[in-house]
């Protein structure tokens, strides 16, 4: 979790000078490591293009400028030029540490009114930062606020950061990066997912032989298919016959209360067409019955002889003697 302490709102920007120092003069620049001509010369220009840039009020090329300065030719009285870059482009937390270090190498070779002014905006920049605690459920993660790296985690102690939302990012080597623009942040890596485990080869399994005779099929629905197909036939038959046959006694039994003897009104003729007709159906589906349960024992019958007649698994043919009575031998 990153949480920032010690922050207040942003007041009016304070007043800066900018201080040109760069020259040859080694008792002059008093800088803090020798630096030879060539690079100190590429210095000079890197610093001349900053102060331009400073003056057309482009402080971030202006800070590039300053900052590759210093890495040429590193001398403390340019640390206050990168501290004012740093302010106008709103990196509080940056700028005071830049004046903070120009004050602790300057030292007394600072002049009382220059050290003056920088004592007076870093008590502004004071108002302006915090301190950030950043933990992470993964060691030898990259942070970075800002895009400017901050460490790796575990980090030894709090971030010094600018007021306001920060963009935190952190980096793990085969894991995407995580960034979030917030003031307050866990940097929370997901756990990798297990392998999968690993499966065992089956064993390989043998094919049974080859049976030497067909072996008779198991279900009774292959062999006797015809036969159930055939009783299926006659049970619909039934059903018709009996649906039928139903009608043609309800209608003779309205015929009988409106006919006397064989004399029927002429209103009945409907009726008795309806009973002629209904007892054909009756009769056809009656019929049907009868054929399919002849049908579907002969094939019930015939299903049962043909299983019977092969020959089991593995049976061998051999030589078959003929009995006593029956003309013939062996073959």
């Amino acid at each position: 979790m990153i949480s920032i302490s010690g922050l207040r709102s942003v007041r009016g920007p304070c007043a800066v000078v900018l201080v040109l120092v760069l020259t040859t003069s080694p008792a002059a620049a008093q800088r803090s490591e020798p630096v030879d001509s060539v690079a100190e010369s590429e210095a000079r220009t890197h610093f001349d293009r900053g102060v331009t840039f400073y003056n057309e009020s482009d402080y971030t090329a202006a800070l590039v400028e300053f900052k590759r300065a210093y890495s040429l030719a590193p001398t403390w009285q340019v640390l206050f030029n990168i501290g004012q870059s740093y302010f106008q482009v709103r990196n509080y937390a940056k700028a005071l540490v830049t004046l903070s270090r120009f004050i602790d190498e300057g030292n007394d070779r600072i002049p009382d009114a220059r050290r003056a002014m920088v004592e007076t905006e870093r008590a502004d920049l004071a108002n302006r930062v915090g301190h950030a605690n950043v933990t992470s459920n993964r060691t030898g993660a990259v942070v970075a606020i800002d895009d400017e790296e901050a460490g790796v985690t575990p980090l030894r102690g709090p971030v010094l950061v600018s007021v306001g939302l920060r963009r935190v990012k952190a980096m793990v080597p085969g894991l995407p990066p995580i960034e979030e623009e917030v003031s307050d942040v866990h940097l929370d890596f997901p756990e990798p997912s297990p392998p999968p485990p690993a499966l065992a080869p089956e064993p390989a399994v043998s094919p049974p032989p080859a049976a030497r005779t067909t072996q008779a099929p198991s279900s009774l629905s292959v062999n006797h298919a015809p036969a159930l197909a055939a009783f299926g036939v006659a049970v619909a038959g039934a059903a018709v016959g009996a649906v039928f046959g139903g009608m043609v006694l309800h209608d003779k039994s309205r015929l009988e209360a409106e006919c006397a003897g064989k004399a029927c009104s002429a209103g009945s003729q409907p009726d008795i067409d309806a009973v002629s007709r209904d007892g054909m159906f009756s009769t056809i589906g009656f019929g049907v019955t009868a054929v399919g349960l002849v049908v579907g024992t002969v094939l019930w019958i015939g299903a049962g002889h043909s299983r019977s007649g092969e020959l089991p698994s593995g049976a061998q043919v051999g030589p078959v003697r003929l009995g006593p009575g029956v003309v013939g031998g062996s073959f």
